[in-house]
């Protein structure tokens, strides 16, 4: 269990410093001399706007997953509330005063 919680934490690292490194890169070359067509900077900040959307479609699946298993939960704790066995006045402690 350990050493997957270990290998869990390193790929989410990796993850994280390749968005930070993606999004770092291209503040600064933002206002780089272009040389016009094949610039290898334009590339390569290209590659870095075509990786972060990448993360971004599986982030976004991730939400989508994780909506999807709460409703879920929330639905199966209504449905478990709303069936109760014997639902009468005096189940329910209804006081019946005129």
């Amino acid at each position: 269990m350990k050493k997957k919680r270990i290998l869990n934490l390193a790929v989410c690292l990796f993850l994280a410093l390749s968005v930070l490194c993606s999004v770092a890169y291209l503040f600064i070359e933002a206002v780089h001399d272009c040389h016009g067509h094949g610039c290898p900077v334009c590339a390569q900040m290209d590659e870095c706007v075509k990786a972060l959307a990448g993360f971004a479609v599986g982030a976004a699946a991730a939400y989508f997953y994780a909506a999807r298993y709460a409703g879920a939960a929330c639905a199966s704790v209504q449905r478990k509330s709303l069936r109760r066995e014997n639902v009468t006045l005096v189940a329910l402690k209804v006081k019946l005063s005129n």
